[in-house]
């Protein structure tokens, strides 16, 4: 389920066969726990032109509450993920920026260096949002990639590359986001 979300996430569309399945895990996972906030998460972007946003809110709130309770830094780093993807907190960016630091802290717990490379984009961007770009350092990001890829070395070296690719692209951007004259 989760896998065929990750497929159709690229356009948002109303999939009346994805969302009838993807109730009928919820209606069959019914126990808190990090899978089904996940799933809350995923409903969250698939009903996204069906419920009104203070209902994503909500929903939001509740995979997010949930991932914590489970205890489970993949479900958190997944759920951040998906809550940024769905633009719910779009408005706050301290309140991106402090999720940001919450999914680095998972996604290095959990050993996953795509999660502390997406945070550490989502933390530039924040920052750069904010007119604080110079707070961000590349070179402490690229630390939170190695001890996030400690269990693997080979990911290690592409999570880093990306990172540099990604800031590299950023750095184009003045400390308030204003793009630089050549």
């Amino acid at each position: 389920m989760l896998s065929w979300f990750e497929a159709l996430r690229e356009r948002i569309v109303v999939n009346e066969p994805f969302l009838r399945h993807l109730r009928t895990a919820l209606d069959r996972i019914t126990e808190p726990g990090s899978l089904r906030a996940q799933l809350l998460a995923v409903l969250v972007i698939a009903d996204y032109f069906v419920k009104t946003a203070a209902e994503r809110e909500e929903l939001v709130q509740q995979a997010l509450d949930m991932a914590r309770a489970s205890e489970d830094p993949l479900a958190v780093v997944a759920v951040i993920n998906l809550l940024v993807i769905s633009n719910i907190n779009a408005s706050d960016t301290r309140e991106s920026l402090r999720l940001g630091g919450e999914m680095l802290t998972a996604a290095t717990a959990a050993g996953r260096p795509d999660g502390a490379l997406d945070s550490l984009v989502l933390r530039a961007r924040c920052l750069l949002e904010l007119g604080e770009g110079e707070a961000f350092e590349p070179s402490e990001s690229s630390t939170s990639v190695s001890r996030a890829s400690s269990d693997t070395p080979d990911s290690s070296g592409i999570a880093k590359s990306q990172l540099c690719r990604r800031l590299s692209r950023m750095d184009t951007f003045g400390s308030r986001g204003i793009p630089r004259q050549a």
